[in-house]
């Protein structure tokens, strides 16, 4: 999972790759001005996840 700036001023970018399978993958892409959004994405990816580890 990861999150960057893009050229766009204001302009953000997260994305996650989940692993399927052995060797393939689903990736998903989100472009945002929404800060907010994208930490609340996070969050969200890591609470649903604590149980798992």
């Amino acid at each position: 999972m990861q999150a960057a700036a893009l050229e766009e001023p204001g302009q953000m970018v997260a994305e996650i790759r989940l692993q399927e399978g052995e060797d393939g993958f689903l990736h998903y892409s989100y472009s945002t001005t929404d800060t907010t959004g994208i930490i609340q994405w996070f969050l969200d990816y890591w609470g649903s996840n604590s149980c798992h580890s």
